[in-house]
């Protein structure tokens, strides 16, 4: 909307240079106007509503709101499995916790290009490496896992996931430490799969790579031997890639179990043989009681 400034002269100063000998300004040119005598109005002479300011929001207080809402969000940003790519935006995921990759997150509809708060656009074949991000600020970081701090309209709120559009910001955020074992987390049982689905718990067991290691979504699947399944299921851990806590290194073609390297949530390696407790979120197949944990934590036993 195409606004006009108003220059208001106030009766006072009218009356203060009638009490200075009444002056005449001969030659038309207006006298100097106090600074806050200037207000912008809308063309149909109405206030313009000042800037809308977001509100900062912790994750449990987003999974209460569905209103279009400008927020401030923290947390860490994934590439999804599957994305949308069109329309000068991708749609990336957002989640609360370092190496989550399931459970409750923001679906982020961050605009691509190279300028500020932007994020570097993706062809159909792509890498986590590819993933790179724009701040405000003019800093270019790696996207994938980045902690940021991300404002933008809140839409779209159901159990799963909600919606972040209209991105007016996106700056680096300082990385907090996350105690998994002061949180009252649950233990895995199969038979509450279904009560635990998107559900943060633990399982205590072995992480075993199996003949081969396959890979989802920039992540290796291990076999967990540990809870008791029923007949014909199995858990299986996706540990993310990486040279960080709770990840593993990526691996070489032809390769041993030696050559594994695994790390725990200190950052220390640990053999594919050691009793492990491991965080994550269990997310249920179409099994009976097979599922998926995303591993976010591993605590060396």
């Amino acid at each position: 909307m195409k606004t006009i400034a108003t220059i208001i002269v106030p009766i006072a100063m009218a009356l203060l240079i009638g009490a200075c000998g009444n002056e005449q300004n001969n030659n038309n040119t207006p006298a100097p106007q106090p600074k806050d005598s200037i207000v912008s109005i809308t063309k149909d002479n109405t206030p313009e509503a000042a800037p809308e300011t977001p509100v900062t929001l912790n994750w449990k207080e987003i999974r209460n709101e569905h209103t279009d809402k400008l927020v401030t969000v923290e947390g860490y940003l994934r590439l999804p499995s599957f994305m949308y790519i069109g329309g000068n935006k991708l749609e990336i995921d957002l989640f609360e916790r370092p190496n989550q990759k399931g459970g409750y997150r923001l679906i982020c509809n961050i605009p691509t290009g190279s300028i500020d708060n932007t994020s570097s656009a993706l062809g159909k074949q792509y890498t986590a490496a590819d993933f790179k991000i724009n701040t405000y600020n003019g800093e270019t970081i790696r996207g994938e896992g980045a902690y940021v701090r991300i404002t933008g309209r809140l839409d779209a709120y159901s159990k799963s996931h909600g919606t972040l559009r209209e991105i007016t910001k996106i700056e680096k955020g300082e990385r907090k430490a996350i105690s998994y074992q002061g949180m009252d987390v649950p233990e895995f049982s199969a038979d509450k799969a279904l009560a635990q689905d998107g559900k943060l718990v633990y399982v205590v067991g072995k992480l075993d790579p199996g003949i081969y290691l396959s890979t989802y979504n920039n992540a290796y699947s291990f076999t967990v031997n540990g809870p008791e399944m029923e007949k014909g299921e199995s858990l299986v851990a996706f540990v993310n890639i990486g040279r960080g806590g709770s990840q593993v290194e990526d691996v070489k073609e032809n390769y041993a179990n030696k050559d594994i390297v695994i790390r725990d949530g200190t950052g220390e390696p640990f053999s594919v043989n050691d009793k492990v407790k491991v965080y994550g979120t269990f997310v249920k197949t179409n099994g009976k009681n097979g599922g998926i944990l995303f591993v976010e934590f591993i605590v060396v036993q």
